[in-house]
Parts: C-alpha cells; sequence; structure tokens
C-alpha cells in the first residue's frame, strides 16, 4: 500500500518503522521538530480528501478526555488510572474525526510508561487491513 505518513518523533517512530517493516511503500514523511508549544497543527480539507482512502490518526491517549497535544504527559500529571490510543478518521477539527478501535490498559502505580509498542503495531495493522477491505483490494 502507498502511504504518506505524519507523525511527531519519539511517539510517531515505532508506527513508521512497523509500516516500513510490514512492506508498505513509503512515498512521504512529515514531521515538525520537537517543541514546547504550537503542535497541535489542523490539516486543511485539500490535505485530507487527498488519500482516496481516508487520513487516520494513531492518537496517543484515550478520546475525549485529552483532545489536543501532550496528552501522554496531561494523563500522567492528572493521575489517570487507565491509559490507551485511539485510532480514529481525521477530520478538519483537531481530534474530532469518528473513533475507529481503541487500546486501554490500566497504569501501574508508580509506572509511567504508556502503551506497549506491540499495541501500536496492533493498530497499524488493524488500520492497513481496513484501508485494504475498503479500497477493495486496489490499494
Amino acid at each position: 500500500m502507498r502511504l504518506a505518513f505524519m507523525g511527531t518523533p519519539e511517539f510517531a517512530v515505532p508506527s513508521l518503522a512497523e509500516l516500513i517493516a510490514s512492506g508498505h511503500e513509503i512515498v512521504a514523511v512529515y514531521s515538525q521538530p520537537p517543541r514546547p508549544k504550537g503542535r497541535g497543527q489542523i490539516l486543511k480539507p485539500a490535505v485530507l480528501e487527498a488519500p482516496r482512502l481516508g487520513c487516520f490518526n494513531l492518537h496517543a491517549s484515550l478520546l475525549p478526555r485529552w483532545r489536543g497535544t501532550a496528552p501522554i504527559q496531561r494523563e500522567i500529571m492528572a493521575g489517570d488510572k487507565v491509559t490507551g490510543v485511539e485510532v480514529m478518521q481525521m477530520t478538519e477539527g483537531l481530534d474530532e474525526g469518528r473513533d475507529l478501535r481503541r487500546w486501554a490498559r490500566c497504569r501501574r502505580p508508580g509506572v509511567l510508561a504508556h502503551v506497549p509498542i506491540r499495541c501500536i503495531r496492533c493498530h497499524q495493522r488493524w488500520i492497513a487491513l481496513r484501508l485494504v477491505r475498503r479500497s477493495g483490494g486496489k490499494c
């Protein structure tokens, strides 16, 4: 499958590595340099409508509680007992798309770790299979 990938380093790197390892053709990679503020960018309608099968986001928290930037840090600071990731169909609003799949787990006391890499890999496979089904196998 031909894919364009957009992601912010650290959280995005395992996703990109998994997509490459699973044989997808990555035709473009877009990222922003790390910075403390202003990371929540909203894509223009032309960008969201360009891919025939749509745009998807692997969000770093369970929605809708922590929409926007720094969701992992915000859930840790709030002392949330449950952590997770969520796949959504992207729309013009920031983190406002339809939720397609989520994976949650209880945070162990004293452990700040977020979601394991195997969970992220599972979500990439799920997105890829969904896209292949939606395209009738013509990706």
